[in-house]
Parts: structure tokens; C-alpha cells; sequence
């Protein structure tokens, strides 16, 4: 049998691509690992000045600080309602939001100047609600 050293080169060039994406995957998984999820907090009654409804559960804040009222804040939070109850109830406990739009059941309420948007989404038996506070309104 008659080894080629071009095929050699070729067989040790591939596995040594496997080692190193092997270990490059290896290393995307441990560094997948590291990163926290935002803590669930108890639901604050306000929010950047808006009202977050009583029913609001699992409420996670993302990169705000709401003591020194870093912008643009975001905050995500779960209500056990259905999606058209939970955007009736968003427009009447923070009545300068009004529906911009509705797409893949998902409907998109915007503030009149723009500084404020929230997206509510289904979510298994309810609904999950994304705000996203851009500008002091």
C-alpha cells in the first residue's frame, strides 16, 4: 500500500479542522454557560413612570438602573390573560400608549412621541409583555 502525502497532509489538515472546531464549539457552550439571565424581581408598582398593572408576575429588568434613570430601559414581565385582555388592561393603566400595530399576533403599542413602546406577545395560558422605554415621555 502506497501512501500519499498529499492525501496525508489533506487527512491531518482535516482533523486537526475537527480538533479546532470541536474545541471552538466546546468553547461557545462553556461561554453560553457563564452568561446570567436577568434576575426575576418582585414587579415594581411603576416603571419609568408607568403603571405596571397588579397583575404583572416574573418581571425581569434588563441593563436599568432606575435609581439613576438610565435610558433606554427595558423590562419584561408575564400576565395570566388573554393577549386582547392584557392590551385593554396596558391601555387603560398607561393611557398615552395606543396600537401602532398587530402582526403575528403580537401587537405593538407606541406612546405619541415615540419614547415609549411595548410589544405583547402570547405566551402560553397569558401573555408576555416587553417594554421598552427609550426617552423620558
Amino acid at each position: 500500500m502506497k501512501i500519499n502525502r498529499t492525501g496525508f497532509l489533506q487527512g491531518g489538515l482535516t482533523a486537526i479542522a475537527m480538533l479546532f472546531s470541536q474545541w471552538a464549539v466546546a468553547d461557545t457552550v462553556s461561554v453560553a454557560n457563564t452568561l446570567e439571565r436577568p434576575a426575576d424581581v418582585p414587579c415594581p408598582v411603576e416603571f419609568f413612570s408607568l403603571r405596571i398593572p397588579q397583575a404583572a408576575k416574573q418581571c425581569q429588568l434588563f441593563d436599568t438602573q432606575t435609581e439613576s434613570r438610565t435610558l433606554p430601559a427595558s423590562m419584561v414581565f408575564f400576565m395570566a390573560q388573554g393577549h386582547t385582555d392584557v392590551v385593554r388592561q396596558l391601555q387603560q393603566t398607561m393611557p398615552a400608549l395606543a396600537v401602532h400595530s398587530t402582526f403575528n399576533q403580537r401587537t405593538l403599542l407606541v406612546s405619541s412621541n415615540n419614547a415609549i413602546r411595548v410589544v405583547v406577545s402570547p405566551d402560553g395560558d397569558g401573555a408576555q409583555i416587553d417594554i421598552l422605554v427609550a426617552a423620558e415621555s
